[in-house]
């Protein structure tokens, strides 16, 4: 009878131990190494716990870790959620010893003589869930990081849980040789749950300092990105304005020479092939001109890019900007985002419409900036209550592509009016921001 219930006993503490360092794992070993890695376990508690008792342990985690460097997806990541699985464990366990003592006067010796199996089972049960949601826990922040956490960083977060681990364990062993008494169970309760909390309190605010880091970069990297593309953009112009007043001085010249020719097949195909194209670049360079005055690469890029894609649409474009502007009052980068999801419903609906014009005013008043896109649409009949629903669809109306989005990002500007008007198969959406200072 003792045989069986110390071999019950035995597979219980295997059971914990197991739970304890697999559950919480970010990246699952495989089946077949689970059940090697419970062998390993039951094995070590079976050959050396009676002669090394808590020492056992040193020998239980140094082989599982070794298997999770062989058998690991990510072998940091998952060394670090099993330490902290087992750390949390740990702490569970004193908790409940000091529960039981203090409200029902039980201490470790009453548990071990009358209630060895019962509070095992229990605490197994109780490990295989906390874990389990501690796991989840742990994913779901993850899935929330917009970056990598770096390799120092984690290798810097390993060395300190293994220190923690080293310290519960000593502490362990240490209060084992003197017995565990209330006194040392609520001492190690005390210690081990603010090392836990101050671990992992210190653990989080490297991630989350690491996270902002990385995002600044990544806005730096985009502004970067944003203003080499709007540079070249303008070099591009810059080049075409060139060009496009050498043509028309070269067709300026042919056309006098044309005048005073006899050559009616030579008229005829300049005239209906050649001036149409001289009128078109003269209109074109009266939209891009007015570029010039916006001083902010980003939203200048923004509008240069959409306004030429409109012009390859062939859509009639008005660009009118009243005086120059340097600041737009808010981060540039939303502001692009939402100029660019208004521009390419403009250019959508007008391109669908029968007028096909595109608007785009932009006028600096003396505390804000008024900035106006409007087209012509197909149809007069558009709810302008549904367009900003959040999975709205524009194939049932000429607005909705991330209009949602839009709102969203302005949502957090206390200084933005935003305003949607639509009369007379012609939809306008105006952005007024207003000044800070």
């Amino acid at each position: 009878m003792n045989y069986l219930v110390n071999i019950l006993s035995l597979s219980l503490n295997a059971l914990i131990i197991f739970f304890q360092l697999t559950n919480a794992l970010l990246y699952p070993l495989r089946i077949k190494v689970k059940v090697y890695t419970f062998i390993y376990i039951f094995l070590s508690l079976l050959i050396f716990s009676e002669t090394l008792q808590q020492g056992t342990s040193y020998i239980i985690f140094i082989g599982y870790f070794i298997i999770i460097i062989y058998h690991s997806e990510n072998k940091i990541l998952n060394t670090i959620s099993a330490i902290t699985g087992y750390l949390i464990s740990v702490c569970l366990n004193h908790i409940i010893l000091i529960i039981l003592y203090r409200f029902l006067s039980i201490d470790v010796a009453t548990i071990k003589a009358e209630y060895s199996i019962l509070f095992m089972l229990f605490y197994c049960i109780l490990i295989f869930f906390t874990t389990k949601l501690w796991r989840l826990l742990l994913r779901n922040a993850l899935r929330k990081m917009t970056i990598k956490i770096p390799k120092r960083i984690l290798i810097y977060l390993l060395i300190n849980l293994i220190l923690c681990v080293a310290l519960f364990l000593l502490n362990i062993t240490y209060g084992e040789t003197l017995g565990y008494s209330s006194n040392i169970i609520n001492f190690n309760g005390v210690i081990f749950c603010t090392y836990s909390i101050f671990s992992f309190v210190i653990m989080f605010y490297i991630i989350k300092a690491v996270n902002e880091e990385e995002h600044a970069k990544n806005i730096l990297e985009q502004y970067t990105a944003i203003n080499n593309y709007a540079l070249h953009l303008e070099k591009l112009y810059k080049g075409m304005r060139s060009f496009k007043h050498d043509y028309i001085n070269i067709l300026s010249t042919l056309y006098n020479y044309i005048e005073i020719s006899d050559s009616e097949e030579l008229k005829e195909y300049f005239y209906k092939k050649i001036m149409p194209f001289h009128h078109s670049i003269n209109d074109s360079d009266i939209t891009l001109d007015d570029l010039g005055k916006i001083n902010c690469l980003e939203v200048k890029s923004i509008i240069a890019a959409k306004v030429l894609y409109a012009s390859l649409q062939n859509l009639k474009i008005k660009l009118d900007i009243i005086k120059s502007v340097d600041n737009f009052f808010i981060d540039i980068i939303d502001l692009s985002r939402v100029i660019g999801i208004y521009l390419d419903n403009a250019i959508e609906a007008a391109q669908e419409s029968s007028n096909q014009h595109l608007d785009i005013g932009i006028i600096r008043k003396e505390s804000s900036i008024l900035i106006i896109i409007g087209n012509s649409t197909k149809t007069n009949n558009i709810l302008l209550e549904e367009i900003y629903e959040e999975g709205y669809s524009s194939k049932g109306s000429e607005r909705g592509i991330g209009l949602y989005n839009a709102r969203d990002i302005l949502s957090k500007y206390k200084n933005v009016v935003s305003k949607t008007s639509h009369s007379d198969y012609y939809f306008t959406q105006s952005l007024e921001i207003f000044s800070t200072s």
